[in-house]
């Protein structure tokens, strides 16, 4: 394979009946994994993106020559990046400023001596093919990009809303049986949210942005889950003090780690480094994932 992508991250085409993928239907699960201090560039997961993508658009322009590709789902966690919506063309040179101000970054489970020297990262800024406003992406987050067919032989059809719905409802599962910790979902603000109380405390708080793209039915994009990522304090550690997420300005954005009261101290637990550990909860949300979407949502 040419490109900058290992052969052993790309699916291996179906060789099954599509009754028999139906019955048994896989999902290649593509994990970047992190390192400190090393991320994935927000663009680099994006051309591999592209590029899982590709099989699904060949079988679209071919299908009766090119067999109907599985489900894949990418996830990652990416260096800290702000990206902008369709509507947004362009922002004001000041707010272009302040997203790209410098950001101090640490991994929460470092050593005490490593965790007092945190690097300092300069936020790109991105457009992309999703709806909404100005949301960020960066390190303590778990992006998870599914590519399927909405209309594929391998699972019941979906429609744009019950997909949007099916990546709501998976992370809801997810966080609930794992952290329990209890969300809801708003029909006028797409994501996942934990409910707050505008009198007596904290106001509704999002904790899993929704974006997405389709072309031809196959999905891009996808769904970020915060769970170690500041988002409490200045605008030199937290990166959400930049700007107002998502356009709301009564509401506000919160962490797995914060609802529980995870201690990201370097002294924590094995048992909550592991709680917390980005690449088992995706394999936890692949499986949920999988399992709603043999059942058509």
């Amino acid at each position: 394979m040419r490109g900058p992508f290992p052969r052993r991250l790309l699916p291996k085409p179906p060789t099954t009946t599509s009754r028999a993928r139906r019955r048994h239907l896989h999902i290649h699960h593509v994990h970047l994994p992190t390192q400190w201090p090393t991320y994935t560039p927000y663009l680099l997961a994006s051309s591999l993106q592209t590029t899982l993508a590709a099989p699904h658009h060949a079988h679209k322009a071919s299908p009766t020559t090119t067999p109907a590709p599985n489900a894949i789902l990418l996830s990652f966690t990416p260096t800290p990046t702000y990206t902008l919506g369709r509507r947004q063309r362009s922002l004001p040179a000041s707010q272009l400023t302040t997203l790209s101000a410098p950001l101090s970054v640490h991994d929460p489970f470092l050593s005490p001596a490593k965790q007092r020297q945190p690097l300092l990262f300069t936020p790109e800024i991105h457009h992309s093919l999703r709806g909404g406003l100005t949301t960020y992406h960066g390190p303590g987050q778990l992006v998870l990009w599914p590519i399927i067919d909405l209309r594929s032989p391998h699972h019941p059809h979906l429609s744009v809303r019950a997909y949007a719905s099916l990546l709501e409802d998976t992370t809801a599962s997810v966080l609930r049986e794992r952290f329990g910790i209890s969300t809801f979902r708003d029909e006028e603000n797409p994501g996942v949210w934990v409910r707050g109380n505008t009198r007596q405390g904290p106001p509704d708080r999002k904790i899993a942005a929704l974006g997405i793209h389709l072309r031809r039915h196959i999905t891009t994009l996808g769904l970020a889950l915060n769970i170690t990522v500041p988002t409490s304090g200045d605008a030199g550690l937290n990166p959400w003090a930049r700007f107002t997420p998502c356009g709301i300005p009564d509401r506000d954005v919160t962490s797995v780690a914060a609802e529980i009261g995870a201690d990201l101290s370097p002294d924590a637990t094995e048992d909550v480094r592991r709680e917390l550990d980005l690449e088992v909860i995706a394999g936890a949300w692949c499986a949920e994932f999988k399992r709603r979407l043999e059942a058509g949502g």
